[in-house]
């Protein structure tokens, strides 16, 4: 079954999706109109603390010392 479509709806058709996608196209997004505060709180001073590292007690020559037999 064939079916016929004229040249002027088919014309209508094809420039009426043009428009609408262009239409698409250029509607702008708008954001709502809202606001966002943001705020910190700086201290004026800090504290680092540390401990002594304990490494034990080490002798040269112990440890570096070779067996011989």
């Amino acid at each position: 079954m064939k079916t016929k479509i004229g040249q002027r709806p088919l014309n209508l058709a094809i420039v009426s999706a043009m428009v609408l996608g262009l239409a698409a196209l250029t509607v702008p997004a708008y954001a709502l109109d809202a606001s966002l505060s943001v705020s910190a709180d700086i201290n004026a001073s800090y504290m680092l603390g540390a401990t002594d590292l304990d490494f034990g007690a080490y002798d040269a020559a112990v440890t570096n010392a070779t067996l011989r037999f």
